[in-house]
């Protein structure tokens, strides 16, 4: 199955599950008042180390906790989606209680993954530089090596956190289990929701290489948002995912053919 097929496919994914966001507006606006709520507590924390600026130790504890609080939104965010998902696809109609509170029970799980989660990307980021900060090609590499290894075995995490209660490192070792199934070529759901921010990168370097600032902002804002939009989709792909993969049963909304070859086959 070429390339070509497997973005086709990705991206007729990836627009089934907007759609099925699209329905329960919060599931859309909620990525965009995570976003603005962690932009306000880093110019808290900006203010708060002022003061203390020439403090290293005052200014990485405010780095690690920045890391650690968006690492938390983020799998917050994406529970609630995850659990409104579920909750769709067994026919009824969540209410933001309803995932508010499923999430907030899940809330010290949630921490543990948030905590191993921005671990991870610090030392992705580390490994990645020289001790100047310029990035390098062995470090890049391992970098992405860490990042792959990372996709697999956090990519149903929250689905069977929602769904089997299931604590941090089983939920791990369950999502392996479930990727390693139909493990080949790639995930071309996650290669799809990556093209959801291209227009927004286009936008941004052609106004950035014609010198025109308003194209560039428009590209800044068109980023954002497609952002935004992929967090979403991806709450609602794996939870859709898992459910195909755990039953065999297809969500309504989706397309077996879709849901089948999200995984390219060994």
């Amino acid at each position: 199955m070429g390339i070509f097929d497997s973005i086709s496919r990705g991206f007729a994914l990836t627009v089934a599950s907007l759609k099925i966001a699209f329905k329960e507006p919060w599931m859309i606006a909620l990525p965009f008042l995570s976003g603005l709520l962690m932009l306000a507590l880093i110019v808290s924390f900006i203010f708060l180390l002022l003061p203390v600026a020439d403090s290293n130790v005052a200014t990485w504890g405010a780095v690690l906790a920045l890391y650690l609080i968006g690492y938390f939104l983020f799998y917050f965010t994406q529970a609630m989606i995850v659990f409104g998902a579920k909750e769709r696809f067994a026919g009824r109609d969540p209410t933001f209680g309803q995932c508010f509170s499923s999430a907030m029970a899940h809330a010290p799980t949630l921490l543990i993954l948030a905590a191993i989660g921005a671990t991870i990307g610090l030392l992705m980021q580390v490994i990645g530089r020289d001790k100047n900060g310029r990035p390098t090609l062995f470090g890049q590499i391992l970098s992405s090596l860490i990042g792959v290894a990372w996709t697999l075995v956090s990519y149903f995490s929250l689905p069977v956190i929602l769904n089997e209660d299931k604590g941090v490192l089983d939920s791990f070792k369950r999502s392996v289990e479930l990727v390693t199934k139909a493990w080949g070529e790639g995930m071309s759901a996650n290669l799809s929701l990556s093209l959801l921010t291209l227009p927004g990168i286009v936008l941004m370097g052609l106004g950035l290489f014609v010198g025109f600032l308003p194209l560039a902002l428009l590209g800044l804002l068109a980023f954002v948002a497609g952002y935004a939009l992929s967090i979403p989709a991806k709450a609602v792909i794996s939870q859709a995912l898992y459910v195909y993969a755990t039953t065999q049963q297809v969500p309504t909304g989706m397309e077996a053919d879709h849901l089948a070859g999200a995984f390219a086959k060994k």
